[in-house]
């Protein structure tokens, strides 16, 4: 059994073997109700997810326009909140339907390859260091230093390597869908 696939996925998963779709969840029988529930429980983390990316979005629009989110006024940053919201819709509503799997996949990628490379290499990596600067360097130090470089390095490449996979799956006779398998 191939573990490591050619196509969209750079990784297969084992118990499916090169047939696995890029969504692991439809490899299994939709109808049954566990199958049902880690559905729900994927729709629940998006749904509890986007509006804190949304706050999160928002708060970094102002900084960069070098505006105090605590200083706007309501109508203000009621007008932002909309803005904002409608602008994000409307990049959404622009993605055909027949394109839609195949984006959901990369937008669930690329959500997934940031905080993950950045939470699991970088931060522990800073954090260590920082800890323990006055300490003499020890291999756990230097240790530190080579998962961050790792991990700034993921963070950098996973999203270009999707990016890169996803425009192939789109040039393709099976459009951007294709990317979803």
């Amino acid at each position: 059994m191939n573990v490591f696939g050619v196509g969209p996925r750079m990784c297969r998963y084992r118990a499916f073997g090169d047939a696995c779709n890029g969504d692991v969840l439809l490899n299994f029988d939709v109808g049954e109700p566990s199958v049902q529930l880690a559905l729900l429980v994927v729709v629940a983390h998006l749904a509890l997810y986007v509006p804190n990316a949304f706050v999160i979005g928002r708060l970094f629009l102002c900084e960069l326009a070098g505006v105090d989110v605590l200083a706007l006024g309501d109508g203000p940053f009621a007008a932002l909140t909309v803005g904002l919201w409608a602008g994000l819709v409307a990049m959404m509503a622009c993605v055909p339907r027949e394109d839609v799997a195949g984006v959901f996949t990369y937008i669930i990628d690329l959500t997934g390859d940031l905080p993950i490379g950045f939470s699991c290499f970088a931060l522990p990596a800073v954090l260590f260091t920082t800890a323990y600067k006055d300490q003499h360097k020890t291999l756990l130090t230097y240790t530190a230093y080579m998962t961050f470089a790792l991990g700034a390095l993921l963070v950098l490449i996973c999203p270009v390597v999707d990016t890169y996979l996803f425009a192939k799956a789109c040039e393709s006779d099976n459009g951007c869908s294709a990317y979803a398998k």
